[in-house]
């Protein structure tokens, strides 16, 4: 019992992690270490620590979270997951409500009254307030000592968790608290010219403000925070980061819910963020190697963009600009090829051929015309659909679209119209094999061996009763070219 204590005491010591990770390590030894000795009680105790440190936590409010707070770390197709923590004990609960009076490291102990604010009240002692009198301390303690180590993503997460947890229990003192480290960090991010994490804490500004809290917010933390935003969109477009330039824009218009942005300085935002799209389909992030695809894809996003902001003029001139990028790109090198040889036995493809040559010319045409041979079967296909999507998933996350006339007719845009671009790839493909294998050479071979002639062909296409007489111009006139063609290029196989 000492030395196990002493192991965990040891752990503990551990002053700064950027990640629980680091302690779930350390405890998989001393579960180790017990399961040698044949220790179960402590061995269980260890697994126990080793699962709820191995939660994935989300961060609330600064970014889009719909599956609460924590997650487990693995989780397979069939459901099985690791930690599945509708398979914690009471048992387990009660251990992490001891741990958190015991322990002297805030890491853990805020990892513990984080999983017991969540989902400790079915086995737990404790209610929601005893725990977040822990949990907040806690929670700015270890968002300092981020602060400190200057790990901005792990301090903005902690404090977002401060903020959500504060505002479900309608906590004024904590907001306060809150709002004054905001603050004080917007003048060190001001201080410093470092913008990039403004953004997650004018996130954070307007949560609070958006809440039954928001006379805690003084005037002066908005202002700042604004300049700051301010600052950083035009930081970002000066050195060429249009992305970041984007996102800054767009946090300054979330303000106008707020009044604390016009109508007009939203429009110019709305606009510079369509010019920034412009810009990066020629900056293309500073690349040496430009491709005219990227741009193409770029001055799309801006005509989207236009379109949305009722900017007419904008969208015809991006369309002008798209052309011109496609044909850029048709002409350039950055096409390529792939293409592989698959051998397919001879006396195969005359097996297939061999019923349609035992009957006369007329009858082989009223026998191709007839069977379901050619026609793919749509159960096969889709079946091959799936198994390809799921032996190369990467085929399945690759854009997909179709360029024609210099300009984009088609693009599949989520999973159902990849699968359904992925099924027509592979339907059209049984039809260019049927076509190529089977069809040519059998019409090659009926033609130059067989007296097949474009007026039998035509006749059997007129017997059909629905055929318009005033159409058979053009069709003798496309079958005659189509024959023409095919014995220019006889079929060898």
């Amino acid at each position: 019992m000492e030395e196990y204590k002493d192991k965990v005491k040891q752990l503990e010591r551990i002053s700064y992690s950027e990640y629980l990770s680091e302690f779930a390590g350390e405890f998989k030894k001393i579960r180790d270490w017990a399961k040698e000795k044949g220790l179960v009680r402590f061995e269980k105790m260890a697994q126990y620590e080793i699962e709820v440190l191995s939660l994935h936590d989300q961060t609330p409010i600064v970014k889009i979270n719909d599956r609460g707070r924590f997650i487990p770390m693995i989780e397979y197709k069939d459901g099985t997951k690791w930690p599945d923590i509708e398979n914690f004990t009471g048992e387990q609960i009660a251990y992490y409500e001891q741990r958190l009076e015991e322990t002297e490291n805030v890491f853990l102990r805020a990892r513990y009254a984080d999983f017991l604010f969540e989902h400790g009240d079915k086995h737990g002692t404790k209610n929601k307030y005893e725990i977040s009198k822990i949990l907040l301390p806690s929670l700015l303690e270890i968002a300092e000592k981020h602060l400190d180590k200057g790990n901005f993503y792990s301090f903005v997460s902690d404090l977002a968790r401060a903020v959500e947890v504060s505002l479900k229990m309608g906590n004024k003192e904590w907001i306060e608290i809150i709002l004054k480290k905001i603050e004080s960090t917007l003048h060190m991010f001001d201080k410093n010219k470092d913008y990039r994490w403004t953004l997650e804490l004018s996130r954070l500004l307007r949560n609070i403000l958006g809440s039954k809290l928001s006379n805690l917010v003084d005037e002066n933390i908005v202002l700042l925070c604004i300049h700051l935003l301010n600052n950083g969109r035009k930081s970002y477009w000066d050195n060429k980061e249009y992305y970041m330039h984007r996102k800054f824009c767009e946090e300054i218009i979330h303000w106008k819910k707020f009044k604390r942005i016009s109508k007009e300085v939203e429009q110019q935002l709305q606009v510079e963020i369509g010019r920034s799209f412009e810009e990066e389909a020629v900056h293309q992030q500073g690349r040496e190697q430009k491709s005219s695809m990227v741009k193409a894809h770029f001055y799309e996003l801006a005509m989207r963009h236009y379109a949305n902001i009722g900017k007419t003029d904008k969208v015809e001139e991006m369309k002008i600009l798209i052309r011109k990028a496609y044909k850029e790109w048709e002409e350039s090198d950055e096409l390529s090829v792939v293409s592989t040889e698959v051998s397919i036995p001879t006396h195969e493809i005359e097996n297939m051929m061999q019923p349609y040559l035992e009957v006369d010319v007329a009858e082989s045409i009223d026998m191709i015309a007839k069977p379901i041979d050619f026609i793919p079967d749509i159960n096969n296909v889709e079946k091959l659909t799936k198994e390809l999507m799921t032996a190369y998933p990467l085929y399945h996350l690759v854009t997909k679209g179709l360029i024609d006339d210099e300009k984009k007719v088609a693009e599949a845009k989520n999973d159902e119209e990849s699968y359904q671009w992925a099924f027509s790839q592979n339907y059209m493909l049984h039809l260019q094999m049927v076509l190529n294998m089977v069809l040519v050479p059998l019409f090659d071979k009926s033609m130059n061996e067989r007296g097949l002639t474009s007026e039998i062909i035509i006749d059997k296409v007129f017997a059909w009763p629905l055929m318009s007489e005033k159409n058979k111009p053009f069709v003798e006139l496309g079958i005659k070219n189509f024959l023409m063609e095919t014995m220019l290029v006889p079929f060898t196989y």
